[in-house]
């Protein structure tokens, strides 16, 4: 179609030159050489062709639009369909109807609406017109998956694929849904493609799970395209219409429901790290000026117990006036979330939203990624309108405004840094980590290989710290390998989850044998290290 336009154009243009129309034929050389052509033509006949030739030029013209961009089968009052080619305009459509929100919010099912039959994504016509748009705007550049961790290590998900296997059975389905809605008989092949799985025919179980909504592919997609909310809706609906998951998620999901954290550990133990801090509660404190959110992992797991302790000595030796929730505290609800489980989440969100607002909680200091992320941009949908701040942002701050005295030359070490991606690509979160650790005169900095906004996870995200799939190559050796890279004695974190997925990978490296017990970086957390460098502390 293009090179009819284009011959069409040519011969258009030759034939202005005898009738005077073209006024220096030096410009057009490929259309001066078919000029001979017309020599013998009166010009009358000259004419007649012209305009013969006007009609078929515009008319390719026409027909390639019409192919192009046709009508998106979002619009039910028309019944044209686009081709793959419609990114041409579908790339301007989605970047100016792009989400806006923060990246890491996701939007919440509405489960009092009774008009819902599936809760999640089953069908293709159940995404709503923007997730369309998005799929329909896929140029297939690939740039992508040449971010994502789960492609990058074998593992079963390019995003590449994801959006545009979506894009191929949208175009081929829509067709098909515009005559069921018009009562027509479809044919044999035409029943077969109408009753083709989404889930499990076009896209991959497996493919699902392998995400670690991570945005490293949203971060790098020139249309804006939103990878993960597609992942998330289809997980929402094996998991909430199929009972369907891998192993080891339906025991987060019973501990989630039973003792508000996914260990399952009893929530009357949820404030024992404490118990030699003399840390104050809210019921007892209702009027503190910061409500310090320790998250499931700071009251849980004994190694971030160590950041729990280490907050609370920058925040007395800074002066600041805080309290904890203690066992009211539940978990936030992220890893339900990501899992696909909308309902538990919602009614832990629900729970804890009517928890803070009892005390009239206006602002939240937390150590976690995921429980930040949560608290900021989600539980606003919920009732819960906090300003939440992450602790490398609030300590940096208190370093700034000369409220902490550090001993800069205490913490003696190569170093480099990893970005969590609910802190950085999330949320914009990257100059505050390196700030403080600039800080230290005897810290020797190298940034790794993926930095910033193109970090590789660290392979917890999307709920994956809770289950385990084959993988030709584990995401956190691969990543705990980068840190080694960069011949570093300590990897820095600002996340719980990236210190447990460190700690792990760089275990897999001493197993094979890529680094020796003592070459192992150690693992640490920034608010670890200004805990243990403060001046005038025991």
């Amino acid at each position: 179609m293009i090179g009819a336009h284009t011959i069409f154009s040519y011969l258009l243009q030759s034939i202005m030159v005898p009738l005077g129309l073209q006024q220096d034929p030096d410009l057009i050389p490929v259309s001066n050489f078919l000029v001979p052509m017309w020599e013998s033509l009166n010009e009358n006949t000259l004419f007649i062709l012209y305009h013969v030739i006007w009609w078929f030029h515009a008319f390719s013209v026409w027909l390639t639009l019409l192919y192009i961009f046709g009508t998106n089968p979002w619009f039910k009052q028309v019944r044209l369909y686009p081709s793959k080619h419609f990114h041409i305009l579908g790339s301007f459509l989605s970047v100016f109807f792009r989400n806006l929100n923060p990246p890491g919010r996701l939007v919440p099912i509405n489960f009092e609406d009774e008009t819902l039959e599936v809760y999640g994504v089953d069908k293709i016509e159940d995404f709503t017109w923007i997730q369309l748009l998005n799929v329909e705007s896929c140029v297939g550049c690939g740039r992508c998956q040449e971010v994502c961790p789960a492609f990058l290590n074998g593992q079963p998900l390019s995003p590449k694929s994801l959006i545009l296997d979506l894009k191929y059975h949208l175009l081929e389905k829509g067709p098909i849904l515009d005559k069921q809605r018009k009562g027509k008989e479809l044919t044999e092949e035409e029943k077969k493609i109408a009753e083709k799985s989404l889930i499990g025919e076009v896209i991959k179980k497996e493919t699902l799970w392998s995400c670690v909504t991570c945005d490293a592919c949203e971060t790098a997609c020139p249309m804006f395209i939103e990878h993960h909310d597609k992942i998330v809706d289809m997980r929402r609906s094996l998991v909430m219409m199929e009972s369907d998951f891998p192993e080891g998620v339906d025991r987060v999901f019973r501990n989630l429901e039973v003792n508000g954290n996914p260990w399952g550990l009893s929530k009357d133990a949820r404030a024992d790290w404490a118990k030699d801090l003399d840390v104050k509660f809210l019921k007892d404190h209702p009027d503190a000026e910061y409500l310090l959110w320790v998250g499931c992992a700071g009251s849980f797991a004994d190694r971030n117990k160590k950041t729990a302790t280490a907050m609370v000595k920058i925040l007395r030796a800074a002066g600041i006036d805080f309290a904890i929730l203690g066992k009211e505290e539940k978990c936030t609800g992220d890893p339900a979330r990501r899992l696909g489980n909308e309902y538990l989440f919602q009614e832990l969100a629900m729970e804890n939203v009517a928890t803070l607002n009892s005390y009239n909680v206006k602002q939240i200091i937390t150590f976690c990624p995921h429980c930040f992320n949560t608290l900021k941009n989600e539980y606003k949908d919920f009732g819960g309108d906090y300003e939440v701040v992450h602790a490398v942002d609030f300590v940096n701050n208190l370093l700034k405004q000369g409220k902490l005295e550090l001993d800069t030359t205490k913490f003696q070490k190569k170093m480099t840094y990893h970005d969590s991606c609910y802190l950085g690509r999330h949320n914009g979160i990257y100059n505050a980590p390196r700030e403080i650790l600039l800080q230290f005169s005897s810290i020797e900095y190298k940034e790794m290989e993926m930095n910033k906004d193109k970090a590789m996870c660290c392979g917890a995200g999307g709920g994956r710290f809770w289950y385990d799939m084959k993988e030709e190559q584990p995401i956190n050796k691969t990543r705990a390998e980068m840190a080694v890279n960069t011949g570093c004695e300590a990897v820095g974190v600002s996340c719980p989850f990236c210190a447990a997925m460190f700690e792990d990978g760089m275990t897999k490296l001493e197993n094979d044998g890529i680094v020796t017990e003592e070459q192992k970086p150690q693992v640490v957390d920034l608010i670890e290290i200004v805990a243990q460098t403060l001046k005038n502390q025991e």
